[in-house]
This record gives C-alpha cells, sequence and structure tokens, in this order.
C-alpha cells in the first residue's frame, strides 16, 4: 500500500465493510424465508408489499445522504465515524427484533414485520451510505483510489462469505437440492444466526468509530435550498446511476440463477458440489479481482477494463445459455463460466465505485462543493432500483415462491424466466458500452492527472471556497494568449508566457516567478497528458490569479505519462491565498475533458478566437 492507504486506515474500513455485507446479505437472503417458513405468513400477501416498501425505500436513500452532510455540516461533527457508529448500534439492535417476532394475530405480524424491516433500512442507510462514501477522502490520486476501492468492494465479499459460513452452520445441514431446500428451517437457528451477524455488525461499528481518526476534508457541503440542481445538475453523477442500474439488473440476473442452472443438469449436483463448483470459485475470484484491481488498471486503463468486463458479462452469459439450452452444460464448465462472469462483475463494480468517488471531485469543481454522502447515495439507490427491476421483469418473485416450498420446481416458469434475463442481460450490456463510450468522461490520464495535481495542491486550502464561475474568464488576458508559437523547448515557451503575465501585471517578479516554477517541474514534469501541459506556481510574486496560453507550431515534448508531445500550453500563476490555483485547475480540468474541446483550441485560427472559446465553455459548463 502507498502512504496514503495505511494500514491504520485501510484495516478499520475494511472491518465496517465485512459488517456492513454481512448484516445485509443475511437480511437480504433470510428475513424473507424466516417470515414465510416460521411465521408460515403466505408469500402472496408478502411479496407485493415488500415489492412496494422496498421501492419506496431505495428512493430514501439520496435524501439520507443529503442529510448526512448536512446535519455533519450544522453540528460540526465527523459525519463518517459518528453516523457509521450510530447506525451500527441501531442496526444491531432492530436485526434481533425482526427475527424474534412474537406470536399475534397474522395480519399484526405482517404489520408488525414490515414496520421492524423499515425500521432496519433506515438505521442500514446510516451505516451503508457513509461507509462507501469513505473512499472519497483518502484522497483524489487515482492509485489511491483503486486501491482503496478494490479493498472496499473485497471487504463486502468477505461480509457474503461469513454469512455463507453461517448459512451452512445453521440452515444446510443433511438438506438436498431441489426439493427439500429450506424445508426444515427452525425459529431458533434465524434467532441464533441473527445473533452472531448483529454481533458482528455491532463491534464493526465500535472498531471503526475507534481506530478510524483521519480527518474529513473541511470543505463547503452542497446545501438544502440548492440541493436538487447540484445534484441532477452533476451530469456525469446521473450517468453513473444509469450505468449502475444496468449493471445490478445484470447481477441480479446472474445471482438469482446461478443455482438454476446447476441443479438442472442431468446429474443434480449435491450441496457439496454447488459449494465447491461455483461458490468458493466465484468467491476466490472475487477477491482475487479486488486485491489485484490497482494493478490490472495500472497496465490497461480505466476506460479499456470497464469495456471489458462489460463486454466479458455478456459473452459469459450468452455462452452459459447457449451450452445450457443444448444440453452440453456439466459442472466443470459452469464452474468455469461462473468464474468469468465473476471477473466481470467484479472489475465492472470495482471500476462504478471508482467512478462515483470520481464524481464528489468533479461535482466540487463544477458547483464549489462536496456531498460525499449524497453523491454516494447514487450508486446505492441505482443498485437498489436494478435488483428491484430485475426482478419484477424476471418474475423472480414467483420463481423464488416455487423454489420455497416442498413441491418442487416449475420447470416452465423457469425457462421462460431464463429467457427473459438473458434479454435483460444482453439489453443492459449493450446499453452500458454505448452509454459510457459516448457520455462518461471522467477518465483517461489527462483527468487522473488533473486530479493528482488538485489533490497535491489542495492539502492547504480552507472551505470558504465560492462559486467557479468565471475563474478562467477573469484570470485570463487575451494580450496573454500566443497563438502559433514557435519554440525550440519548454523553457523558451514558460519564458515567453512569463513576459506575457509581467506585461499584464499579473506577476511582480519574473525571477521569482521563474524559480518557482522550476521547482514545481522538479517534482512534477509541465505535460500532463493528451497534448496538454499546465506548469503552474503560487506564491507572493503573483498580485492575482492568471492564466497565459499558447498553441505551438509544433509540439514539445514535456514528460507527460502517455509520452505524447505537448501543442497547448497554460500557464498558470496564483497568489498564496489557498484557493484560487484550486478554483483555476478545476475549471480547466473540466473544459479539457470535454470532448473534443482541446482540438478546438488547436483548430483555432488566432489568439482572440483561442480566447472566445475558453469563455464561451467556461460559461456553458458552469451556467
Amino acid at each position: 500500500m502507498n502512504n496514503q492507504v495505511s494500514l491504520k486506515w485501510a484495516l478499520p474500513y475494511a472491518v465496517v465493510g465485512i459488517g456492513r455485507d454481512a448484516v445485509y446479505m443475511f437480511v437480504l437472503s433470510f428475513y424473507y424465508l424466516y417470515l414465510t417458513t416460521v411465521l408460515d405468513i403466505s408469500p402472496v400477501y408478502i411479496v407485493p408489499i415488500f415489492l412496494i416498501v422496498k421501492f419506496i425505500e431505495l428512493i430514501k436513500e439520496p435524501f439520507i445522504g443529503m442529510l448526512i452532510d448536512l446535519c455533519a455540516d450544522i453540528f460540526k461533527y465527523n459525519k463518517f465515524r459518528m453516523t457509521i457508529l450510530a447506525g451500527g448500534i441501531i442496526n444491531a439492535a432492530i436485526l434481533i427484533q425482526m427475527f424474534d417476532i412474537p406470536s399475534m394475530n397474522s395480519s399484526v405480524q405482517i404489520i408488525y414485520a414490515i414496520f421492524m424491516y423499515i425500521a432496519w433500512s433506515l438505521s442500514f442507510s446510516m451505516l451503508d451510505i457513509p461507509s462507501w462514501s469513505l473512499t472519497s477522502i483518502f484522497g483524489s490520486d487515482h492509485r489511491t483510489r483503486e486501491i482503496i476501492c478494490g479493498l472496499g468492494r473485497g471487504s463486502a465479499v468477505l461480509g457474503f462469505c461469513l454469512t455463507l459460513v453461517l448459512t451452512y452452520a445453521f440452515f444446510y445441514e443433511d438438506q438436498g437440492l431441489p426439493t427439500h431446500i429450506f424445508s426444515s428451517m427452525e425459529a431458533d437457528s434465524f434467532r441464533t444466526a441473527s445473533w452472531y451477524i448483529a454481533a458482528t455488525i455491532f463491534l464493526s461499528s465500535i472498531i471503526f468509530a475507534s481506530f478510524f481518526t483521519m480527518e474529513e476534508p473541511e470543505r463547503k457541503v452542497v446545501k438544502a435550498k440548492n440541493a436538487t440542481a447540484t445534484f441532477f445538475g452533476n451530469d456525469q453523477l446521473m450517468i453513473i446511476f444509469f450505468l449502475t442500474l444496468l449493471q445490478q439488473m445484470c447481477l441480479c440476473v446472474f445471482v438469482g440463477y446461478q443455482n438454476y442452472f446447476a441443479i438442472t443438469i442431468q446429474d443434480v449436483p449435491s450441496d457439496n458440489d454447488i459449494l465447491f463448483f461455483i461458490q468458493i470459485p466465484w468467491l476466490v475470484v472475487s477477491l482475487l479481482t479486488y486485491t489485484f484491481f490497482h494493478l490490472i488498471i495500472k497496465y490497461t486503463s480505466r476506460k479499456q477494463i470497464f469495456i471489458f468486463s462489460t463486454l466479458l458479462i455478456l459473452l459469459s452469459f450468452l455462452t452459459l445459455y447457449a451450452m445450457h439450452s443444448t444440453s452440453r452444460l456439466n459442472m466443470l464448465s459452469l464452474s468455469f463460466l461462473m468464474c468469468l462472469l465473476s471477473l466481470g462483475f467484479c472489475l465492472s463494480q470495482a471500476s462504478t465505485t471508482v467512478m462515483t468517488a470520481d464524481c464528489i471531485d468533479y461535482g466540487e469543481f463544477k458547483f464549489g462543493c462536496r456531498s460525499e454522502c449524497m453523491n454516494f447515495s447514487i450508486q446505492i439507490m441505482s443498485a437498489k432500483f436494478g435488483s428491484l427491476f430485475a426482478m419484477v421483469f424476471a418474475a423472480q418473485g414467483s420463481s423464488y415462491a416455487s423454489l420455497f416450498t416442498s413441491k418442487g420446481l416449475d420447470e416452465n416458469l423457469f425457462f421462460n424466466s431464463v429467457n427473459i434475463c438473458t434479454l435483460i442481460v444482453c439489453v443492459c450490456s449493450i446499453s452500458m458500452i454505448v452509454i459510457y463510450a459516448n457520455y462518461y468522461k471522467l477518465h483517461g490520464s489527462f483527468f487522473e492527472n488533473i486530479l493528482n495535481a488538485i489533490n497535491h495542491f489542495g492539502n492547504n486550502r480552507d472551505n470558504s471556497a465560492k462559486s467557479n464561475i468565471n475563474t478562467i474568464r477573469y484570470a485570463l488576458d487575451e494580450n496573454s494568449v500566443i497563438y502559433n508559437l514557435k519554440a525550440q523547448s519548454v523553457d523558451e515557451i514558460i519564458h515567453v508566457l512569463t513576459d506575457r503575465l509581467s506585461l499584464v501585471r499579473a506577476i511582480n517578479s519574473k525571477h521569482d516567478f521563474l524559480n518557482a516554477i522550476k521547482a514545481k517541474m522538479d517534482q512534477n514534469p509541465a505535460g500532463i497528458a493528451h497534448g496538454i501541459a499546465i506548469p503552474h506556481a503560487r506564491g507572493s510574486f503573483v498580485n492575482r490569479s492568471a492564466i497565459a496560453v499558447a498553441s505551438l507550431s509544433k509540439p514539445i515534448n514535456c514528460g507527460a505519462l502517455d509520452n505524447k508531445p505537448c501543442d497547448l500550453f497554460f500557464l498558470i500563476a496564483v497568489p498564496d491565498d489557498g484557493n484560487s490555483h484550486i478554483s483555476i485547475l478545476a475549471n480547466l480540468s473540466l473544459m479539457l475533458s470535454e470532448p473534443g474541446f482541446a482540438d478546438k483550441l488547436r483548430r483555432a485560427g488566432s489568439s482572440e478566437e483561442i480566447t472566445k472559446r475558453l469563455i464561451l465553455c467556461e460559461k456553458k459548463l458552469f451556467k
């Protein structure tokens, strides 16, 4: 791990992730079973009611996320530690009551069960939203973010493993597939398992609150009066919503029907066969993928990994469906295809988690305010909405109702459901690729390097930054813009642009400014990526924030990580006020990340046209 992701912070972050997903998977997998097997409540009543409750439940997520951000800002407490601690303790207490419902009238039992589920869901959101939002406070460095997102996803898998162990310990003894699934569950088994899970979430939240002492960024959060505009105005966050929605629809199909493919093999496998050929390989592949996620991206790119993962999901599921339809499926081929699907989903989920964290920085750049919990709630909301949508469309509710009885399986129902689910996977996967390729823009070496630069210089910033509107406009003077500059070296370009900054009286000492630029370039090269260089310096030698711009007649090597020579130079000078450089870098990064905008600057025919295009682009982005 690098210096940002030290074990001091990573371990409590992982511990709370394990507890979070252990309790989530336990309730998701066994609360319905508890109501139908122990309390003997008919699925005819419980399924429609819970579908409505779950729909209402997912809508609440952004509001809870915003409330957590606002309360932390108002009452000045560490929202991550305090909210996770409170959510974990309350959730553990409610969980015990959920699986120990007293005997009463059946109608009252249904109302009581729904009330307990809603209370559990609210307390779980207090734990779930801030624990995922933590991924954004470890820093904007792209490698750090990839490591921590892989760690978060990996701890979620370990939480599932814990639930799986309890499942086999309390529920799967001497039961076969498929006709006796869950047929002899007893109230004591549910009660005992719920105590173990409650203890897990209670202890994990205590450990987190005790040992995770990292201070959250002191930045201005979004206010209630402009929350809606800021939330929906973050176009990249909306892209993440749709990508995660489609992703979770595919994942729900995978999880809901993986065992079905196993039990329709000619020689029906035992519980142990399914454990060793499907569940264990899936878990091992998941953990390995999340562990090495940052290394995989290091030698490829985020864009390549996301598109590859989506194609892998599509092709693997189609192969699985084809082999099943032609009766060529056996346990070895099923195990191999499940591993490929696991790899695809893990890469995809880790990627969308990284994207969501990037959207927090993007929102701060664009609107001048930061809202970690509200932004991450959109990923949680879309995940829940996607699973609910897939469940309704694939008729999983009916399939599960058939599966959880002793009457056996309805083969026609399953066959039709699998056909629908296969269609869903195809449509969703193709849609994900189209949306990502055409609308998502927070990727590539340019954006990653600009995040690194902003993170490096943002440590001394206070939280008084105002709106970013017109930051570039006020820093730009047409006299400091040069079209088609002929230069032989980076030093020559910087000297020419420094003269222009001095001419417009933006700096009071060319000597000090040049020394500061040189010192900065000794640490990091001027080149960012994609033919763009952004050398910058701040200090008392600067009178006001200013930018000097040059398009070059011939590209020059500036040490960019992608090894491309640069033909667009932006020399930034800012006073040592801790704020201006962040606003300028933020706006400039968003503008240059706009598809085709850098090429428009290259095609400009004069200094006046370059100036005009910069101003118009900023106005369009921050209107």
